[in-house]
């Protein structure tokens, strides 16, 4: 015996409740995307959250770190600024200055020299009077030199003697030499004028004597 189903309800009203099926369908799985999609939002907000603190707690624990870490930094710029600036003042300055040589050769001068002139001038340094012409076929500079001039006035030859040699005792000066020796009346009394040239090398690495010793075989008390 066949069954044979038949439908009493006509064909639009089926359609419709089809429609309406497939209609909550979609709307279950879109209500089940948007829980999905709210659950998502708020994990990603918490996440972002946390983030932040951690970030915040680490940020606030490594700030001295980081603060010592910018200190050293300056420090080492500070020091290339230092160091830069030294080696500016090695090239262009002066390894002594000139009132050390004048209380240096003062020390050196026996008892009753007078000195009437002490000229001292600097040669082959970069903003001196006298300008530098180098040979294109050197192959160094010339030393730089500090030139002196002494005159005066001392009692007779044995005593422009010791000036001489104890210019010459400095360790500091080099090419000592007695220009000239004439005599000379010094407040009624026969005595010696005198001029002497001497030179000290600026790239040396040297200090003068506070007092020089002036006791000389020789020289006059």
């Amino acid at each position: 015996m066949k069954h044979r189903t038949f439908h009493l309800l006509p064909e639009p009203i089926v359609a419709r409740v089809r429609t309406q099926r497939a209609s909550r369908r979609v709307v279950g799985v879109s209500a089940c995307v948007a829980v999905v999609t709210v659950g998502l939002v708020g994990f990603a907000t918490w996440v972002e959250t946390r983030s932040r603190g951690i970030l915040s707690d680490a940020q606030r624990e490594g700030a001295p770190v980081i603060a010592i870490e910018q200190e050293i930094e300056a420090y080492r710029q500070t020091e290339l600024q230092l160091l830069a600036a030294l080696e500016r003042q090695r090239l262009v300055g002066n390894a002594i200055p000139a009132h050390g040589v004048i209380k240096a050769v003062a020390g050196s001068l026996p008892p009753g020299a007078v000195v009437k002139r002490l000229m001292i001038r600097y040669e082959n340094v970069q903003g001196s009077n006298k300008r530098v012409r180098r040979n294109a076929k050197e192959a160094e500079a010339p030393p730089r030199m500090l030139v002196c001039e002494l005159e005066g006035i001392a009692l007779d030859d044995a005593g422009v003697n010791a000036i001489v040699q104890g210019l010459e005792r400095l360790e500091s000066l080099s090419k000592v030499t007695l220009e000239s020796s004439r005599s000379y009346l010094f407040r009624g009394k026969s005595a010696r004028e005198y001029k002497v040239t001497f030179s000290a090398d600026l790239e040396r690495r040297w200090r003068l004597p506070v007092v020089a010793d002036a006791s000389i075989e020789g020289g006059n008390p």
